[in-house]
């Protein structure tokens, strides 16, 4: 029995790939068979003969174009309707050579329409020299006419009769020109008419000297009205016979035929292609198996590449953030200093200057009231300049110096207070100037750039006294707050604009205040301490509010709502570390959807009731912002960097 079993799966083996040998042979020589009939269409071919029915196609509308011409206008160039007929000619064995890859039933109709076209070509060959000649004459006796007339009028005297020649001469010029251009049968009466007139004319005067051109003119109207209809109706027939209504058939007919061809085509393809999937199947399905624990693998390395590109890219945004701050506080320093220095000069002389002209005004009513005699070229003077307009809209400029001088200064010492970035000492300061040179910074943003409305600026601050705190750090955390808020009453649904700033001292005792929205810490650390006095800083929109499901993430770094380029993610992060970890004050956002949003900012007012901000060395800050698994920190001040450089760019212009 076993010898019985083994010769049996030996014989189902060899039987198994006996088949799959034949069917594999029979799939190739298949597959070829296919891969031949997918060939038969040749491109060339058919490139060549759509360019061929385009080219008969813009020939036609170039004959019709002359033919129209040369009826109509002032050509007189009949070899460009030889040179067209000449050219169907040649055409016309380039469109019989019809590609092989069409269908007999197809090439049949396309040869019939080609024999349509070529009997209609024999036509138009015929007419166009009758064209030719009739046309001529047509348009030498318009061309005649109105010189013979001209000639008519030159010669004759002034009398009555001559008036009424004269008079006819140019009726018959006008109705030949309007016939022209219509063959109407009433018109050609009224010619007709006029001739008569004419010649009654010329039987009852003696027009010796004018006889002849008189037959002369008689003669080409006659010659007008006989072939005007003639030619046309020739050129109606030659306009039928050159029309492309054939040509388009023409088209249709090979694109039809040619789409036929493309769908057999496809069918061979789609044969070949199955016979080589079935061929393939088996190859393909051996392949995936041995490479599936390879590809499982190659998944688990870019999972792990990713994680790590995640890394560099968070590190790369810190560092290149952390440079661009290098230099900041030196280069807004600079700007600022070095538009001090010339604005100081501008507002240190604007007093002396209305002195000064105070003291001109004065004299010119001394000298009126002195010398009240009338002096022409002292009013003329007067009159050229307009002293009276002079005296009060001089004074008008100075106060509009004074106060672009003052407003400047206020910008410079903006940028003083906040070219402070990087400063590691506590200075005591007045926490109002930094929100004000925040708002100076801001106020371009404060109008609207679509509806031009200005967001209104409510101030409610309370008396505060100087704190001492890092002025700089604290100014950014105002400009990306700020900044935030503007762009919130932005939105185009928002009609009441207003941004609210209150600032108060809050006495109170040591207490834990859990915030509404932070950034995860590490673990048992979910609550901010704040002992003693505190300065309070609110700052309320009336913005659409942030929704519920994203309040949560808006202190995680990199987190944005805004389209791609416009934010980085870093503001409210960046200020977070700037008032919890730096300051160990509390930050925090309430915001309702559809009402707005407000940020509470509470910094100590003493420095020695917080917490010590810096780690002692050997050990970890317990307020790290967490990235991912790896916690980094993440010390970024992008959007403050770009304030400065765009005002610094606006001053120095």
């Amino acid at each position: 029995m076993k010898i019985l079993s083994f010769i049996l799966k030996n014989v189902k083996r060899k039987y198994v790939r006996g088949l799959l040998t034949l069917s594999v042979v029979s799939g190739v020589f298949i597959l070829g068979g296919m891969a031949l009939q997918s060939t038969s269409i040749n491109n060339k071919e058919h490139q060549r003969y759509i360019r061929a029915i385009a080219q008969q196609e813009a020939r036609e509308n170039y004959l019709t174009k002359n033919i129209l011409r040369i009826r109509y206008q002032e050509l007189e160039d009949y070899d460009l309707l030889v040179e067209s007929l000449e050219w169907f000619e040649t055409n016309q064995g380039m469109l019989s050579e019809i590609p092989g890859f069409i269908g007999g039933r197809e090439q049949s109709a396309i040869s019939q329409i080609l024999q349509t076209k070529f009997k209609t070509f024999q036509k138009l060959e015929i007419e166009i020299e009758e064209f030719k000649s009739k046309n001529a004459l047509l348009k030498n006796s318009l061309k005649y006419l109105p010189e013979l007339k001209s000639e008519l009028v030159n010669r004759e005297t002034s009398t009555q009769e001559n008036l009424a020649l004269v008079k006819a001469l140019n009726q018959l010029q006008e109705q030949i020109l309007l016939y022209n251009l219509n063959a109407d049968r009433d018109l050609a009466n009224k010619i007709q008419e006029t001739q008569n007139q004419i010649e009654k004319i010329k039987a009852e005067n003696d027009f010796a000297r004018a006889e002849s051109l008189l037959d002369l003119v008689l003669r080409h109207t006659e010659i007008v009205l006989n072939l005007q209809p003639q030619v046309n109706q020739l050129t109606e027939e030659l306009l039928r016979h050159s029309d492309i209504t054939l040509t388009k058939e023409l088209q249709e007919a090979y694109l039809g035929a040619y789409q036929k061809a493309v769908r057999r085509l496809t069918i061979y393809r789609a044969i070949a292609y199955l016979f080589l999937l079935l061929i393939l199947s088996w190859i393909a399905y051996r392949i995936i198996k041995n490479l599936s624990e390879a590809n499982y693998r190659v998944r688990r390395s870019n999972l792990r590449l990713e994680a790590t590109l995640k890394k560099l890219k968070e590190t790369q945004a810190k560092l290149i953030q952390t440079e661009k701050m290098a230099g900041l506080g030196q280069v807004v320093a600079g700007v600022a200093h070095e538009i001090n220095n010339p604005v100081s000069f501008i507002y240190s002389n604007l007093t002396p200057a209305q002195q000064y002209l105070q003291d001109l005004l004065e004299l010119i009513e001394v000298y009126q009231q002195e010398y009240p005699q009338r002096n022409d070229r002292i009013e003329d003077v007067q009159d050229a300049i307009d002293l009276d307009f002079v005296r009060t809209d001089f004074l008008k400029l100075l106060g509009s110096m004074n106060t672009g001088a003052e407003r400047i200064r206020t910008i410079v010492l903006s940028l003083r207070n906040f070219s402070r970035f990087d400063e590691s000492e506590l200075k005591t300061v007045n926490i109002h100037e930094g929100i004000d040179s925040a708002l100076v910074f801001l106020n371009e943003r404060l109008t609207h750039n679509r509806t031009q409305s200005t967001i209104q600026v409510v101030k409610n601050y309370g008396d505060l006294p100087l704190i001492t705190c890092f002025p700089g750090q604290l100014n950014q955390v105002f400009v990306n707050i700020l900044s935030n808020a503007i762009d919130a009453l932005h939105a185009e649904e928002i009609y009441e604009r207003t941004l609210t700033i209150t600032t108060e001292i809050i006495r109170r005792t040591p207490q834990k205040f859990p915030t509404l929205t932070e950034i995860p810490f590490e673990e048992n650390d979910n609550s901010q301490e704040v002992h003693g006095d505190v300065v309070a800083i609110c700052i309320q929109d009336t913005g659409l509010g942030i929704p519920k499901k994203l309040q949560d993430r808006i202190f995680e770094p990199f987190f944005t709502t805004k389209p791609i380029g416009e934010g980085t993610g870093l503001g409210l992060s960046v200020s977070y570390q700037i008032v919890v970890e730096k300051h160990q004050g509390v930050l925090k956002c309430i915001s309702t959807p559809e009402e707005g949003t407000t940020f509470r900012i509470e910094i100590p007012l003493h420095p020695g009731k917080r917490r010590n901000s810096e780690p002692k060395q050997g050990e970890i800050s317990s307020r790290k912002l967490l990235l991912d698994r790896d916690s980094e920190t993440v010390d970024s001040k992008s959007s403050i960097v770009q304030m400065f450089f765009k005002e610094a760019r606006k001053l120095k212009s």
